[in-house]
């Protein structure tokens, strides 16, 4: 029997068969918080396969004058 070669190297991590779809809500809540900001991150927290949380964080930059960039 021979592995692929996902299986030989342990490095390659090894992908479902079939993705996983998101449901239309999350998809649409992480765009929406994606389209929003300028400077930062958005984070997906999923438990068991499933998204049960995103969170958002968002960076306002300043000059030395106070200017928001």
């Amino acid at each position: 029997m021979s592995l692929s070669k996902f299986q030989q190297n342990p490095s390659v991590p090894v992908l479902p068969e079939e993705p996983r779809r998101l449901p239309p809500d999350v998809v649409r809540e992480i765009q929406r918080m994606v389209s929003r900001i300028e400077y930062g991150s958005v984070e997906i927290v999923i438990h068991g396969s499933q998204v049960v949380q995103i969170e958002s964080r968002e960076k306002k930059r300043f000059d030395s004058g106070g200017q928001q960039r």
